[in-house]
């Protein structure tokens, strides 16, 4: 025999938060060197000599029925290489068995992941990650193998969320979407079955929230309410209303630079790329807007085009953040905009409206104005960034029930005039 085969466990690599380590298989072919993961377990639980994992451990009995299938399969593949090419090497090897293995979900999980921070995507990273938290603490275990996961275990993984750790419908929801994507996108790369996904007969239900948004009432009181510049609700009240009148989400006005500003004649414009879709977008701005953007401006003793185009248009930020590493960018906006919701709140108490402030708000507000306005749904989808026209036509049905509302109240003033007489 040419080669051997081995399952080595990396304890250098010792996660100190778990305190597991990754037990590799190792196989050696002329003198090259091939190592795949195959789990990760407590180093105690590992016996080396005999090459399995000790009782000890509350999946002994799956693990090492998962490491004599990898062996297996590692040893079958070797063989057939053989027996076509004495001369093959370890790429050769990696490259059959990277569609032969068997699929652990949590590792693929971790893989992908991993590629969505490397793409800049760390607010759907973070999500991901903690849905396969939660779901790695709901198996006790940090190995998954895809074919574990059927239709009656997600559906006791479902009920588990609803009624053990009390998720809202939409909380579990979300939790099954990201599942449901990661399964998929294994069952895509590795070219299995589509028959066995057991998401192709698993339904995974939402509950339709309500969205709070303000009447154009509503917005004129806290245009008009009298608070000082030096207070910090005038700022909040600032960004809120800027939300309210372009429809940018708030993560996008925060990184706003003043380069972002264009005139065309009369025509105002702000053009950004859109943080979280990578869409680029030409917002106009009324004169509301403009006037908010030119406050910012003055605030800084500044005219517009003596502006620094490379600064930015509000200032929670800070100076130094575009020093950070994108994840302390993601976790700064987030901290900020935790700050300014706290603030609006605030601002909402102090000018006696009933409804709570949210930088959410604002951006369903802009949303149900422009449909009471009439324009068109798929402009509105466009000026928004939604990727699905469904999202906006929320908006419709919001606008279609305010009519209902004001038509029942015309009828009750009509029968109110009548019982009088």
């Amino acid at each position: 025999m040419s080669y051997s085969i081995r399952f080595v466990l990396r304890t250098e690599k010792l996660n100190s938060r778990t305190g597991e380590a990754p037990l590799r298989i190792r196989a050696i072919k002329n003198k090259e060197t091939l190592y795949k993961t195959v789990t990760k377990i407590p180093p105690m639980t590992w016996d080396d000599q005999k090459q399995i994992v000790k009782k000890s451990h509350p999946q002994a009995k799956i693990i090492n029925a998962l490491l004599s299938k990898r062996k297996a399969e590692f040893e079958q593949t070797l063989l057939m290489l053989e027996c076509t090419s004495d001369n093959f090497g370890v790429n050769a090897l990696r490259e059959k068995l990277h569609s032969s293995l068997v699929l652990d979900l949590f590792q693929f999980a971790e893989s992908t992941i991993k590629k969505r921070v490397d793409h800049g995507k760390i607010g759907t990273a973070k999500r991901d990650k903690s849905a396969f938290t939660k779901l790695s603490k709901y198996v006790g275990s940090s190995l998954l193998p895809i074919g574990r996961v059927t239709t009656t275990f997600l559906e006791d993984y479902r009920d588990y969320l609803l009624y053990e750790l009390g998720n809202s419908i939409n909380t579990v929801a979300t939790n099954l979407k990201v599942i449901r994507s990661v399964v998929n996108r294994l069952y895509r790369e590795y070219n299995l079955d589509w028959v066995n996904n057991p998401f192709n007969n698993f339904s995974i239900k939402v509950e339709v929230t309500e969205r709070i948004f303000l009447t154009e009432k509503e917005i004129a009181t806290i245009k008009s309410a009298e608070i000082s510049q030096q207070n910090i609700l005038d700022r909040v009240r600032d960004i809120f209303l800027f939300e309210c009148f372009t429809g940018l989400r708030i993560s996008d006005i925060l990184t706003l630079k003043w380069s972002t500003y264009t005139r065309n004649g009369q025509k105002r414009f702000i053009n950004t790329t859109m943080r979280k879709t990578g869409r680029k977008i030409a917002i106009p701005l009324n004169h509301i807007a403009f006037m908010i953007m030119r406050k910012q401006a003055h605030e800084r003793n500044k005219r517009l085009p003596e502006v620094n185009p490379q600064t930015r248009i509000f200032t929670w930020l800070g100076d130094q953040f575009d020093q950070l590493s994108e994840i302390q960018q993601y976790n700064k906006i987030n901290s900020e905009i935790t700050r300014i919701n706290k603030y609006l709140k605030e601002l909402g108490r102090s000018v006696g409206l009933q409804k709570t402030l949210s930088t959410h708000v604002a951006r369903h507000t802009f949303g149900t104005l422009a449909v009471t306005a009439g324009v068109d749904l798929y402009v509105i989808s466009a000026l928004m960034g939604h990727t699905n026209i469904k999202t906006t036509q929320i908006y419709a049905k919001i606008v279609d029930d305010k009519k209902i509302s004001a038509l029942d109240s015309i009828e009750e003033l009509v029968w109110d005039l009548l019982e009088k007489k």
